[in-house]
């Protein structure tokens, strides 16, 4: 079904009761571009009362709403507040690339998009490389990935594919994470915040920043222990000691490797990183990075979700900004 030929009924009961829902998400301080999905998911829950599928759960992992439910509330936003629902920078996160000449940054966008025609698209939500990306996609156009030879490039491509897929398969585990309070979702909003912060001191190849990026990537572990805890047991944990936290943490991710922590700087030892009290050279800060990352997948992929986005694929009509 292209978006164009929605039911008009349905869009029409759609189009009623969404102001009531913006009015809420508004008092909920939810940022615009985050509102439609949201929007699609409560609807399915609380003001469909039957189908013809056997659960609204079931609705929801079908392509009826990928196609039709979800697209129409975004509709609504775009047709309402124009560009402010348009996703900022197409929802890009960076990282860290260590296999170059030198650690180089690069850009993931968390989204991609494939036009079906001059006015639809799909909008995916992949955990990996997608089919229609490179790797030289995701460098900026001034570094030469030409200069590498067949191994050096083999090594750097299986760099890129890992760094990717972790940081999509975070960011859709922190998207799709339910139940937590006001104070939790801040929290857990913080998160990818420090890798991001962490990632530009690293980068910046200053001591002092590079100091400082290191307690970034501290506090990103630490939330992420903080916020499983809270979600787990309604309980909120204190302090910056990651090994305490892991204690708390350890019956819901029992799989996650103790020495990963333990080779981690302590406590005491990120709070001084923090005022650059000690220093770290890059290549300790790329080594906590990478940990860093692994420690805070595997914690993320333990959030209770009732729903994954992982690869999910929406057909939806271009926004006006890309027509």
């Amino acid at each position: 079904m292209q978006p164009q030929q929605f039911n008009p009924e349905l869009k029409a009961y759609i189009d009623g009761i969404m102001p009531d829902i913006d009015e809420a998400f508004t008092a909920q301080n939810i940022p615009i571009h985050d509102r439609f999905m949201k929007a699609a998911i409560l609807f399915v829950n609380h003001f469909i009362e039957s189908s013809s599928f056997e659960t609204n759960d079931e609705l929801m992992k079908d392509k009826a709403f990928f196609e039709v439910v979800a697209p129409l509330f975004m509709q609504w936003f775009h047709e309402k507040y124009g560009e402010l629902a348009k996703p900022p920078q197409q929802r890009t996160a960076i990282g860290i690339i260590a296999s170059y000449a030198q650690p180089i940054k690069i850009s993931i966008p968390l989204t991609t998009s494939e036009p079906i025609s001059n006015d639809t698209l799909w909008l995916r939500f992949p955990d990996t490389i997608d089919k229609i990306e490179s790797i030289e996609s995701f460098f900026d156009k001034k570094v030469p990935l030409n200069i590498l030879n067949e191994n050096q490039y083999s090594t750097l491509k299986e760099e890129v594919s890992e760094l990717v897929s972790t940081t999509r398969t975070i960011n859709l585990n922190l998207m799709a994470a339910e139940g937590l309070d006001v104070e939790t979702t801040s929290m857990l909003a913080g998160i990818w915040s420090h890798f991001e912060k962490a990632v530009d001191d690293i980068i910046s190849f200053r001591p002092e920043r590079i100091s400082v990026g290191c307690w970034e990537l501290h506090l990103a572990i630490e939330k992420s222990f903080k916020v499983l805890i809270k979600q787990k047991t309604n309980k909120k944990a204190f302090g910056h000691n990651l090994i305490s936290l892991h204690k708390k943490a350890k019956p819901f991710c029992p799989e996650l490797d103790i020495s990963l922590l333990e080779s981690l700087p302590t406590d005491k030892d990120a709070i001084e990183l923090r005022y650059a009290e000690q220093s770290r050279n890059i290549q300790d800060a790329l080594v906590f990075y990478k940990s860093a990352l692994q420690i805070v997948l595997g914690l993320t992929n333990k959030l209770s979700r009732k729903y994954k986005l992982n690869n999910a694929e929406f057909k939806i009509k271009k926004a006006p900004w890309a027509i």
